[in-house]
Formats: structure tokens, sequence, C-alpha cells
């Protein structure tokens, strides 16, 4: 008898559905229940009063809890609240980043349109990257070392080169050359990006007041105005200067590099509310 062909698709199961599919037994929350409450406390970007003194800093579709607390919540015991997110995590449902006796929390992301989905497709997922990538970002908001993050993508690319210390990555066959030295790279893209987003997160908590005020006094609230004097400040954060001052007068350029601060401000939460551009 041949076996029966097995549905690969993926199944378009919404938090609305898996709600509807919840079966309340008592206090004692079925796994099914504790899944929803991961997803809500990712949508509320929840934080146990337990860590709020921590300063904690999350991304879209984090949170950050104890053991402790979801035991409470869930009336589980905090073994089976561990095997339980060890079993999510080993299905590629949730990434955990150890803080003190407690975690912060990534839910599985997920593909909010066709349109997405469009983007995405033919795209090669990197897992090394993506364990670079939750490095990089420990090292970000400083739970990492540069040391420790830095030994942590050396453990990442040990895995592509010779088991044998004294042969070099110039010995090693052409294809896995070549893949060692895509990954360096990519590694490299990563920690840049990391690097960019370490410096502006310094900057989050700094006042935009001024460039608003150039905005509206300066520019008379002149959108059409507003790219090319972003594109300025940009110049002059990135390279230093811009030639688009270079005919200007000097309190025009004075205003102009006194507006980085506040540039690199906004800079800061746009990549922290969205990690950039996408």
């Amino acid at each position: 008898m041949k076996d029966k062909p097995t549905l690969s698709a993926c199944i378009p199961a919404g938090k609305p559905v898996l709600d509807y599919l919840k079966e309340k037994s008592g206090e004692r929350h079925t796994k099914l229940e504790a899944y929803c409450d991961l997803l809500d406390k990712a949508s509320a970007g929840y934080v146990s009063d337990a860590l709020k003194k921590l300063d904690v800093e999350l991304q879209p579709g984090q949170f950050a809890v104890t053991i402790t607390d979801l035991a409470g919540c869930w009336h589980w015991h905090r073994a089976t609240v561990r095997s339980f997110l060890n079993g999510l995590e080993d299905l590629g449902q949730i990434r955990k980043s150890s803080l003190t006796r407690s975690y912060i929390i990534t839910m599985a992301e997920t593909i909010p349109d066709g349109n997405e989905a469009g983007k995405n497709k033919g795209k090669t997922i990197n897992p090394i990257i993506d364990k670079v990538d939750t490095a990089l970002s420990e090292w970000v908001f400083g739970r990492l070392s540069g040391e420790e993050c830095g030994r942590a993508c050396q453990r990442l690319t040990d895995t592509e080169t010779p088991t044998d210390t004294n042969q070099g990555t110039d010995d090693l066959p052409e294809d896995r050359k070549a893949a060692y030295a895509e990954n360096c790279r990519a590694i490299m893209e990563s920690m840049a990006l990391a690097s960019v987003r370490r410096v502006l997160h310094k900057y989050r908590l700094g006042s935009t007041a001024s460039l608003a005020g150039f905005f509206n006094d300066v520019l008379a609230e002149d959108w059409t105005l507003m790219p090319e004097a972003m594109e300025t400040l940009a110049e002059l954060v990135i390279d230093g200067e811009s030639e688009s001052l270079e005919l200007e007068d000097k309190q025009t350029k004075e205003t102009f590099h006194a507006l980085c601060k506040p540039f690199k401000t906004l800079l800061a939460g746009r990549m922290e509310a969205g990690n950039g551009n996408k």
C-alpha cells in the first residue's frame, strides 16, 4: 500500500483562529492557551515587573519575562515551563536570549500579507547569520561585550574551517573556501549595521526639537525641501562634509552641523523601532 502524500503547505492559522480553538479547562493553561499568551505578550511588548528596573530594550515581536512569571500565570511547574519553551525553540517558534534569571523571547516572524511573501520568495536563509545577528543584537544593547560577541562570531566561522589548526583557509577546497568567504562577508555586513545601531543607541533619548524648529521656521514646513536637507545631514554624519554646503555662508553651515545630533536621534528611533528600512 502506497503512503499517502503529506500536506507540506503552510496552514494559515492566525491569532483569531488560535483563540477560537482554545478550550478553557480550569485555571491551568493548556499548551495552546500558553502559546497564545506568549503571542499576546509579544504583541504588547510585555516586560515582567521584576525586570522593569533593568531598562530592557525590546524589538518588535519581543517580550521580557521570568520563568516564575510564566509559571504563575499558567499555573504550571517551572520545569514544565522550561520544557515547553525549549520545545517551541526547537520547532523554530521562539528564540530565547538569556538575561539574569530571565529571558527576552522573540516570537517567530510572521508574513503579514502576500506582498511580503513575494519579497522573501527565493531568498536563502543562512542559519549562521541568524545566530550572528542574535549575538550582535545582544552587543548593541550592552548585554554582551565586544570581545564576547567576537568570540561568538569566531565559533560560527570555525565551523567552516579545517579541523587541523595548522592548516589555513587557503588550503580549503574551492567550494568550501567560497562558502567561508561568503559567510565572512555576510558577518561583516551584519556587524557593520550593528555597529551603527550601537552608536546610534546612545542618541535615542536626545531631543529633536531643533530639527523640528528648522523644518517649521527655516523651511516654512515645505516638505519638498526636506529630502535635500536630510541628505545634507546624512552626508555630514557619514562623510563629515557635504558638497551642498560648500557655497553656503558660515551661519548656514553651523546650523546644519548643529542639526546632526537631532538627526542621529531621529535615526536611532527609526532603527530601534523597525531595525532600519527593509
